[in-house]
């Protein structure tokens, strides 16, 4: 009986979790990332991971996709002075992020995106200082973390800060 429920236990109870086998990206498209913040908010399982670049001038997307399929977008994009992190987010079908919304009100965050404001004190164009504020934006097609889109909002809005948008 005991043999019986040992050969059961492997036969029936074998475990072929879906595996992982890209690594992790440390930029998204051209904007380097901590690999951390990405880790969480990325498919358990996939074989490949790739991104698209996409844009106009004053709005830069990247499109990150596993296996072919689209999993999530992290964006930014000058909008008028004042614009809240609450409006952009309302542009993204399902998304609503009026519940979670940062004390200072810069940015606001879900389980599948989050909206934040970009700190850009000398922009690439000079003519959108004073007027246009930057905000960046991530987006996932499966719902991650709530905690984790935060981090990495936060995280891919400071990268941008520090990029070529940011250095005129």
């Amino acid at each position: 009986m005991a043999a019986v429920l040992a050969i059961g236990a492997v036969a029936g109870f074998s475990s072929h979790e879906p595996k992982r086998n890209f690594a992790t990206p440390t930029a998204l498209c051209d904007t380097p990332i901590e690999g951390k913040l990405l880790d969480p908010v990325l498919p358990r399982s996939g074989e490949t991971i790739s991104m698209r670049a996409a844009g106009v001038i004053g709005w830069d997307r990247c499109l990150v996709s596993v296996d072919d399929e689209e999993v999530m977008s992290a964006s930014f994009e000058w909008f008028e002075k004042g614009t809240k992190p609450v409006k952009v987010a309302k542009s993204q079908r399902n998304l609503v992020l009026v519940e979670r919304v940062s004390d200072d009100g810069r940015y606001a965050w879900g389980d599948r995106g989050a909206v934040s404001h970009v700190t850009c004190p000398n922009p690439k164009v000079s003519s959108r200082k004073g007027t246009y504020e930057l905000l960046a934006s991530v987006y996932v097609v499966d719902a991650a973390k709530e905690e984790a889109m935060k981090k990495l909002v936060l995280g891919f809005a400071g990268a941008v800060s520090k990029s070529e948008e940011c250095s005129g």
